[in-house]
């Protein structure tokens, strides 16, 4: 006995365009999260930045490292592409560079007190103090002051490899992913070496 049996093509092809739109919604949805699982707009970086944030300190608590004392041998680990100097007494190094690749300064963090960073022009002068409020978790924020104690800027951590930088006006200075740092327009405008 020979049974044909119609198919309804029309009917085939609702049935099928529904079973693929059940797959195709049902499939997981995938986005780029941090490691850490926190994500902020500029805006909401800028309210957690500026929270509970001393606009002065006193000199004195920086006084002793206007001129960088490690000023050689700090210079010359940069030069030999070190990120560490020093024997007994270890330094973290952090060179910068301009957009043209030319070495504009560096900032110093010793193993004595890690809560604080030191940034030397070329010359080895000061120009910015930095105290963290690091206690291993992140967001955590550095804040900067110039020679004279004043606030300059707040630079607001919320990966190891993402953050956020905001002038005293709070206006956004630039946003650090990687080893690069944004403007406001999207643009590179600084570049660094990790330690």
């Amino acid at each position: 006995m020979n049974q044909t049996r119609k198919i309804n093509l029309e009917k085939l092809k609702n049935t099928l365009l529904i079973i693929f739109a059940m797959l195709f919604l049902s499939m997981p949805a995938y986005s780029l999260t941090l490691e850490t699982g926190i994500e902020y707009t500029v805006d909401q970086a800028r309210i957690v930045a500026f929270k509970d944030t001393e606009l002065t300190i006193p000199t004195s608590e920086f006084s002793t490292y206007i001129y960088d004392i490690f000023y050689y041998s700090n210079i010359d680990a940069i030069k030999a592409g070190k990120l560490t100097a020093g024997i007994g007494f270890r330094r973290e190094l952090v060179p910068f560079y301009n957009k043209k690749n030319k070495f504009i300064g560096y900032g110093v963090k010793t193993e004595d007190e890690p809560n604080k960073k030191f940034y030397y022009t070329i010359q080895g002068k000061l120009f910015k103090y930095e105290i963290s409020t690091f206690n291993g978790t992140y967001p955590y924020k550095n804040i900067a002051y110039d020679e004279k104690g004043n606030f300059m800027n707040i630079h607001l951590f919320i990966s190891e490899k993402e953050s956020f930088i905001f002038d005293k006006d709070k206006k956004l200075l630039g946003h650090w992913l990687n080893d690069k740092c944004y403007d406001d327009k999207g643009d590179i405008t600084l570049t660094r070496l990790y330690p």
